[in-house]
């Protein structure tokens, strides 16, 4: 299983996260923990010294080791998609994508409440620029997710569990995404296959000298097709398909050359 949450700093990824991997029985990843061991000091202190850009491209190196595990509950942190690249990273993943959201208030309510020392935007943000900074980032998370959910007021038990119930859904639905795939490729090569008849039906009538188009081939067809289909597909579908099939094979035997040639 590999699952990623994003979301805004002070959220609770972290603590969802710790408790996915339990419950999962996944290695758990924090990602700004996995870059203070990486520099040997705090993400605070490397922020500040080497400035964003630079802390930025390693979280960048090394969240791209992450994803190229088999499995993990990853938590990112709250700034990991100001870098493109990064961003580019989590939407191609193969991951589940979930997005904690909290208000901005209990954000700042939970942030209060955590050491500033390890949050360095925390450190050098006022309130409101703190509030923009929220909405800003609000906006990449929703473009990666595959899930949001809104943590207010809810346990990390029962965030959890809303987690766990909507990937288990996510896999289902996958599935059968995965076999609407899989009958509209026999479709297409169906399709292809009577194209072909289709040219040579074209090069039968040119070399006799037969209309295009013969009157009551499509009443005929059509009535037939409805007697057959009729009671588990709707006659919208079934009209429409015949109607765009029809056209496609007239136009495909008009421009054939043997007919250009009569």
């Amino acid at each position: 299983m590999k699952i990623i949450l994003v979301g805004f700093m002070g959220v609770g990824k972290t603590t969802i996260g710790q408790q996915l991997a339990t419950q999962m029985d996944e290695p758990f990843i924090d990602l700004d923990a996995r870059i203070a061991e990486h520099i040997g000091q705090t993400t605070a202190e490397f922020f500040n010294h080497a400035g964003e850009a630079r802390f930025r491209a390693v979280e960048f190196t090394l969240l791209a080791e992450v994803l190229d595990q088999d499995a993990f509950i990853l938590s990112t942190g709250g700034g990991v998609l100001e870098q493109a690249e990064s961003q580019a990273l989590i939407q191609n993943s193969d991951a589940h994508v979930i997005w904690l959201d909290s208000t901005f208030a209990n954000n700042v309510s939970r942030l209060l409440g955590t050491d500033a020392a390890d949050r360095p935007l925390l450190l050098n943000n006022n309130i409101v620029a703190l509030e923009a900074l929220w909405h800003h980032r609000q906006t990449a998370f929703a473009a990666v997710a595959n899930e949001h959910i809104v943590t207010d007021f809810k346990t990390p038990a029962q965030i959890s569990a809303e987690i766990t119930t909507k990937i288990q859904q996510d896999s289902v639905l996958a599935f059968e995404r995965s076999q609407i795939d899989a009958l509209d490729n026999e479709i297409l090569q169906a399709l292809t296959a009577r194209m072909a008849v289709v040219n040579r039906i074209g090069e039968i009538k040119a070399q006799h000298k037969l209309p295009i188009v013969q009157n009551g081939r499509m009443t005929t067809a059509k009535a037939d097709i409805m007697t057959r289909f009729g009671p588990t597909l709707p006659a919208k579908l079934i009209t429409e398909y015949l109607q765009l099939v029809t056209r496609t094979a007239i136009e495909h035997q008009q421009n054939m050359p043997q007919f250009g040639m009569r």
